[in-house]
């Protein structure tokens, strides 16, 4: 199951496209190849298509610029509040956590190019996983590197993003930054002990390692790679086979 775009639990199945964006010689943003949400409630057998950013409400996009650097990111369905989870990239207007509780009948969002709670900075959400009293979100080339949260609070209430694990000092301007933190994400039934691992930094001067938590609110570093990491590699995952660990290594879409 990877991080981006594919949630499943139990006979629920969401699934959401990624696609690049195209841009002209100005490098303004013409049109995206990421349109549709699709969602399964009988394990993947028939799909129903839950958003379609084509046929958006209106004034869901500030404007036709906006709309046209729009692509999806990834969903996760949230079983806990019987949720869906989307989000957006990668422009000013189109960076967006979208949420669905009638499923996908209606959406709500709130935009993250310069998200207030968070000092005006970029949020630009990557991959996300589930718990019982948050939900936890990594990011894509974001100026605070780490992992944000949302504890839940009443459902009805505005989710508000905050930091819940900071492993600067990086900020996004630098070219050393980690621009995809999250790349996979191991739960809980997933082999693994933790519920939550991620990590990863693709550039060859920084060290690759995986930060865990068991709830969400307490974090710890569970590797760290002794050598850089080679130019173009990711460390995406830990996995266990035989009570052994495994380091999984891959490009960022593999």
């Amino acid at each position: 199951e990877p991080a981006w775009g594919l949630s499943s639990y139990r006979n629920h199945v969401l699934f959401c496209e990624y696609g690049v964006i195209m841009y002209n010689t100005g490098y303004k943003p013409t049109y995206s190849f990421s349109y549709y949400v699709w969602y399964s409630d009988d394990y993947g057998v028939t799909w129903s298509k839950k958003f379609d950013s084509r046929n958006a409400p209106e004034g869901f996009f500030a404007t036709p610029e906006t709309y046209r650097g729009f692509h999806l990111h990834g969903c996760v369905y949230d079983q806990y509040w019987d949720r869906f989870w989307v989000w957006s990239g990668d422009n000013n207007g189109t960076r967006m956590l979208m949420w669905s509780d009638d499923f996908g009948e209606t959406w709500e969002k709130i935009e993250t190019s310069a998200y207030e709670p968070l000092d005006g900075n970029i949020l630009q959400v990557l991959s996300a996983v589930v718990l019982p009293h948050c939900i936890l979100f990594t990011h894509d080339s974001t100026f605070d590197q780490g992992i944000y949260r949302v504890i839940r609070r009443e459902k009805d209430e505005v989710p508000i993003i905050e930091m819940a694990y900071n492993f600067g000092p990086f900020t996004a301007v630098q070219p050393t930054a980690p621009t995809h933190f999250g790349r996979k994400i191991v739960r809980v039934g997933d082999l693994i002990l933790l519920p939550f691992t991620c990590g990863g930094i693709d550039y060859e001067d920084n060290l690759s390692f995986i930060i865990g938590t068991y709830d969400g609110f307490h974090f710890f570093e569970v590797w760290k790679n002794a050598y850089a990491s080679l130019p173009g590699d990711d460390m995406m995952r830990l996995r266990v086979d035989k009570e052994k660990y495994y380091i999984d290594i891959g490009d960022s879409r593999t």
